[in-house]
């Protein structure tokens, strides 16, 4: 395989799903190139260019090349202010116009769905929203351009990892425990959902007055980004063309251009933008408010009998504007130890600004298991990390490391937390820290990989995921083989192992340095 190969492959993808060819890593193509030609038994590269360039996207070698670009990093919930919006602005919107007018049919599509966790945050939005929904035509469709992906969402069977924002509530109220390490999401909530395979950059407007293929809502959140500009404008005119006339859509706060997805209406929050069909809805009326339950309100969805009789739908919108009331996350993954002291009492409330905080004490040595110094202040933070208390976790690990900064769990936690924040250089700058006091800890080396992912600088982060990869595979601790498996982070080590598999020619070596 040589450069012409190479940028022959990045032609093709190109061409078929619009991607970039700037952003498109030398080591993740070829690595795909060759993975591709080790799947076309008996063909070299030039043979494995030539059949690709005749086949369509369901093609198996295809579906080898496309399984080493996507990204399936996300999980159930993971935003909830974004999924309090959803609900509260557009769900709750949709679902009063359409008991309004009596339709009662709610179809939404989770364009680009990857592993179908979007797709089920949708089926459990709607079932909260719409407690008659046997009443109801309501479909919910996820496609997405990877065989893999669609494989994954159809069997609705997840690893602990990808549950780890839900409180034990929500998970007996979604999911059925398949064994220590799996879920698999309860069939009321599989009916709901369909999946296709679909390929979003050869997406063509809908004739006007086609009927057929409208959607109510449609979810399309960090797609637009990986797309050359015309790719972008067309697929924002093939999206805008299958709305209803008062559909919403949802994209990526980067991917929010009015002036890209005009004539649609931006409706704002104050944690998503919206698109909206009717022309009135730049200044929208006072949006309904919905209640999400309580944790101690959800039950397991076998322990839910259906009424007889089903009563009147309650009003969706109450006298009240506040916020929704979601559950706190169940768990927050790190290095410390998995096997943590019984909550402790609630933390004292942040202090106002201005005002200095009280110094931290360490952990109560009549708390059982508990244990003082920055071990039981670091457990502390982990539990309110657990709670989704983010802030107050940050700032517990902040005042370790004040004291000590060095503390490898420290640096580590903090970084846990910015990812799941989603402010990725505070977790790229933690993470960074944390290899720096431990250069042998491949927790270090994962988390800076996983921030570098989502800063799209993809060749640096092959390199964490390989040094990270490496001290997993040599490793002989029990312990930390166990900690990797329960990560669930089976797409980043997959991508690690395809790191290590490939040769990349010394001639790139010396062309990727010169770029460093």
């Amino acid at each position: 395989m040589n450069d012409a190969d190479h940028m022959a492959l990045k032609t093709l993808l190109a061409d078929r799903l619009g991607f970039r060819v700037g952003d498109l890593d030398e080591a993740t193509v070829h690595g795909a190139l060759q993975a591709a030609v080790k799947a076309h038994h008996g063909a070299n590269a030039e043979a494995t260019l030539a059949h690709l360039a005749v086949r369509d996207l369901s093609d198996p070698i295809w579906q080898v090349v496309i399984d080493r670009f996507v990204v399936t990093e996300t999980s159930f919930l993971r935003d909830r202010d974004w999924c309090d919006s959803l609900a509260g602005e557009a769900l709750a919107t949709l679902v009063k116009a359409r008991r309004a007018d009596g339709t009662r049919r709610l179809h939404l599509w989770s364009a680009g769905c990857s592993t179908g966790e979007e797709c089920y945050t949708l089926a459990f939005l709607v079932d909260r929203l719409v407690p008659d929904r046997s009443e109801w035509d309501i479909r919910i469709v996820g496609s997405d351009v990877c065989r893999a992906n669609l494989g994954t969402a159809t069997k609705g069977i997840y690893r602990a990892w990808k549950v780890r924002t839900l409180s034990e509530p929500e998970r007996a109220h979604l999911f059925d425990r398949v064994d220590g390490r799996h879920y698999r999401v309860h069939q009321r909530f599989r009916d709901m959902v369909t999946f296709r395979q679909q390929n979003l950059a050869d997406l063509k407007p809908l004739e006007p007055g086609t009927g057929e293929g409208r959607f109510d809502l449609i979810v399309c959140r960090n797609v637009l980004i990986y797309f050359e500009r015309e790719r972008q404008d067309r697929l924002a005119r093939a999206l805008i063309s299958r709305l209803t006339p008062d559909g919403w859509l949802a994209v990526a706060p980067a991917e929010a251009s009015a002036e890209r997805f005009a004539p649609l209406a931006r409706v704002s929050t104050s944690c998503a933008i919206f698109f909206r069909a009717r022309q009135d809805a730049a200044t929208p009326a006072e949006p309904a408010i919905v209640r999400m339950p309580a944790a101690e309100e959800l039950r397991p969805a076998a322990a839910i009998a259906a009424p007889a009789t089903m009563p009147p739908a309650p009003s969706i919108e109450p006298p009240a504007r506040r916020p929704i009331a979601w559950p706190s996350p169940e768990s927050l993954p790190g290095s410390l130890p998995k096997s943590l002291p019984e909550p402790m009492p609630e933390p004292p409330q942040q202090p106002a600004a201005g005002v200095s905080a009280p110094p931290l004490a360490p952990a109560s040595p009549d708390q059982p298991n508990a244990v003082g110094g920055h071990r039981g202040n670091l457990e502390h933070a982990r539990l309110l990390a657990d709670r989704g208390e983010l802030e107050e976790a940050r700032r517990r690990c902040l005042a370790v490391l004040e004291e000590d900064s060095l503390c490898h769990d420290a640096h580590v936690l903090l970084a846990m937390i910015a990812l799941e924040a989603d402010e990725m250089e505070e977790a790229l700058t933690a993470a960074r820290r944390a290899a720096y006091v431990r250069t042998d800890s491949p927790m270090a080396h994962l988390l800076e990989g996983m921030a570098l992912l989502r800063l799209r600088q993809h060749r640096q982060a092959h390199r964490c995921l390989d040094r990270a990869m490496r001290m997993v595979e040599l490793t002989s601790d029990p312990e930390l083989a166990e900690m990797t498996a329960e990560f669930g982070i089976d797409a980043l080590l997959d991508m690690a192992r395809t790191h290590l598999a490939q040769d990349v020619p010394t001639a790139h070596r010396r062309s990727d340095a010169r770029r460093q």
